[in-house]
């Protein structure tokens, strides 16, 4: 019934939902004296975009991911890869900090 895009569409819909659950709990403990107004506002709309536009793209593969060719598929699992390092940066960065 699913395919392997599917499962990534499947994988990125609930990275993305976790992910903004992640940011906001982020955002909410961000102290506010700490930094510049930039720095908080790009920390909002990346918390707002990121998850976005990764349950966007995991709905639409898990719509649509039976007609990828295999070159397409290899693509989405490149991207998997690094959204999962980038969220992983993300997350100790904040830690640390």
């Amino acid at each position: 019934m699913y395919n392997f895009p599917s499962l990534i569409g499947i994988v990125y819909f609930l990275l993305g939902l976790a992910y903004l659950a992640i940011s906001i709990a982020q955002v909410m403990v961000i102290p506010r004296n700490s930094g510049v107004a930039t720095k908080i506002a790009t920390r909002i709309i990346q918390s707002l975009v990121g998850p976005f536009l990764l349950v966007l793209s995991g709905l639409i593969l898990l719509i649509q991911g039976w007609r990828l060719d295999p070159v397409l598929q290899l693509q989405q699992v490149f991207n998997l890869i690094l959204i999962v390092y980038l969220m992983i940066r993300d997350i100790l960065r904040t830690r640390s900090n």
